[in-house]
């Protein structure tokens, strides 16, 4: 499961990554019954076929506001954690297909979450 990354677009998956996932579901008192690893690999699998753009378009606005909070607490933790370190200013030709990819991605997202924040 560590290949599969969920981006902003539908991506495909393989029949290697079913082998990840339990073969049921089964719920206690509410609960699935599913260790870390499977809760996991179940989410990795789902997000990444369905893509984070169509997350955010099926999400209530709640949970996209929890979502945003999360990011921002996780930034925020992550500023007042950080060691000091040089900076590397990466010129464009520098960065790989992927960076770019994310990043493009990245900024897709963040304007589909604005646009939902505005009425």
């Amino acid at each position: 499961m560590r290949d599969l990354i969920p981006l902003a677009h539908v991506q495909k998956i393989s029949y290697q990554h079913l082998n990840d996932l339990p073969e049921k579901l089964e719920l206690i008192a509410g609960d699935f019954v599913l260790s870390e690893s499977e809760k996991k690999a179940l989410l990795l699998v789902v997000l990444t076929n369905v893509g984070l753009a169509s997350l955010l378009k099926i999400l209530p606005q709640e949970s996209v506001e929890e979502l945003r909070k999360l990011c921002c607490e996780k930034e925020e933790k992550k500023k007042r954690t950080a060691k000091p370190r040089r900076l590397t200013v990466l010129g464009e030709h520098s960065k790989t297909r992927i960076t770019r990819e994310l990043e493009k991605q990245t900024e897709e997202i963040l304007r589909k979450i604005q646009e939902r924040k505005e009425p």
